[in-house]
């Protein structure tokens, strides 16, 4: 029996080594820019990461500084006046940001394939756009296409206003 696992620990060996070589270089990993290992969702709850795409000082420096900011809650109506804890597309939610709890809007959804409306683009992150304490957006520039069924929403005529493109 001992001669058996000398093989099995010999056999590992020769498999580290082989990984080990296949593992490609640390340069060639941080040369991607944006690469995501999060799921697709069928709604956006509870500690959901999402990414700033407004021009905001804030969402910079909470995206450079890796750390994303994951959703408190969500302000929505559900079924018998209940509070829902289920967001989607343009709905309003509570992040927490760089140790601050702001407002936001969601423009852009990973959503499964299943919840998509017909005619509204999938994105490939989810998407926020912060709100300071009026209701008014933080950046003065979304620099992401938009969502054209999100003018249909007079709470986001602002976001959709100052939208580099609206799909």
């Amino acid at each position: 029996m001992p001669r058996l696992n000398s093989k099995l620990i010999k056999l590992f060996e020769d498999d580290d080594a082989v990984i080990s070589t296949a593992v490609p270089p640390q340069e060639t990993v941080q040369e991607v820019d944006f690469f995501s290992t999060t799921s697709l969702l069928n709604w956006i709850h509870l500690k959901t990461r999402f990414r700033v795409v407004d021009n905001s000082d804030l969402g910079k420096q909470a995206m450079l500084g890796g750390k994303p900011p994951y959703c408190i809650r969500v302000y929505r109506q559900g079924r018998l006046g209940k509070k829902a804890n289920r967001g989607q597309l343009g709905d309003k939610i509570l992040v927490a940001i760089k140790g601050e709890l702001r407002r936001a809007y969601i423009v852009g959804w990973k959503a499964h394939h299943s919840q998509i409306r017909h005619g509204v683009p999938r994105s490939d992150s989810n998407n926020i756009v912060l709100l300071d304490a009026n209701e008014n957006p933080l950046g003065n520039k979304v620099l992401v296409p938009i969502p054209a069924w999100l003018q249909s929403k007079p709470d986001l005529a602002k976001i959709v206003q100052s939208a580099s493109k609206v799909v």
